[in-house]
Formats: structure tokens, sequence, C-alpha cells
């Protein structure tokens, strides 16, 4: 129990982009996940990935639609999302990153459409939450 004296001052002191940023790196593998998710359908995070060229599907048996960016896997292994700063990052650990990010740019490989982010939403606010009672002791 406290006052609402001692209450206010607990919110005044609130870092509200450090609860966010917790929040965020609290669920960082759920949103690596759906930007896995995204990519196996041929999404990027703004447009559609573009599709596989008929030489792709016809000689080297990929399937018909957008490039899904996946052939060993590990791109996907290395999708990696975290806040630091007020900052989301999004890369991946796997040595083709920067090539895929910049042969895919009008895409965006990295990072969540708006479907996925509503998703990550779903989990970010009880999380946000949560976060916020325990640093205000409530």
């Amino acid at each position: 129990m406290c006052t609402s004296k001692e209450l206010l001052a607990r919110i005044e002191g609130l870092d509200i982009e450090q609860v966010c940023e917790d929040a965020f790196n609290l669920n960082a593998e759920i949103a690596e996940e759906l930007n896995k998710e995204q990519l196996q359908r041929g999404e990027g995070a703004i447009g559609e990935m573009p599709d596989y060229s008929r030489a792709s599907v016809e000689i080297y048996g990929k399937p018909e639609g957008g490039i899904k960016l996946y052939d060993t896997g590990s791109f996907y292994e290395g999708i990696t999302f975290g806040a630091s700063n007020g900052t989301v990052s999004m890369f991946s650990t796997d040595s083709k990153n920067s090539f895929l990010e910049n042969q895919y740019a009008l895409a965006q490989p990295l990072g969540l459409n708006g479907k996925s982010r509503v998703e990550l939403n779903k989990v970010l606010l009880p999380t946000a939450i949560e976060e916020v009672k325990s640093k205000l002791n409530i």
C-alpha cells in the first residue's frame, strides 16, 4: 500500500521509454518468429517479396511466388530483434544479411508488416502493463 502522493511520485519517476524497451525485449523472440512467418509467405515488412524467376522454379525447384530467403536456414536462424536507446534493431547474424537487405530493400525483408505488428501488440501491451505495475510496485 502507498499513499496517493507516493504513487504520484512513483509515476513521475517512471521511465516509459525503458518500460517499452523492456516489454519489447521480453517479446523479441515472438517478433523474430513473426518475421520468419512473413518471409515464409513471401512477405516483407513493407511489401511483397519479388517472385522467384522462371529458372529458379523450373531448374532449381523453388516454389512459385514470392522469394522466401530460405535455402540453408542460416538467414532465418540469425534473425534478431532488440530495443535499446529508443530504437528497435532488426538484423540477421547470417553473413548474407547486408546483401539480402540491399537486394530486397523495396520489400524490406527484416521487420514486421501491419498484420504481424497487430499480433505482436497483442503480447506487448499486457507485458508493458505488467512492467509498469512492477516498476510502480503496485
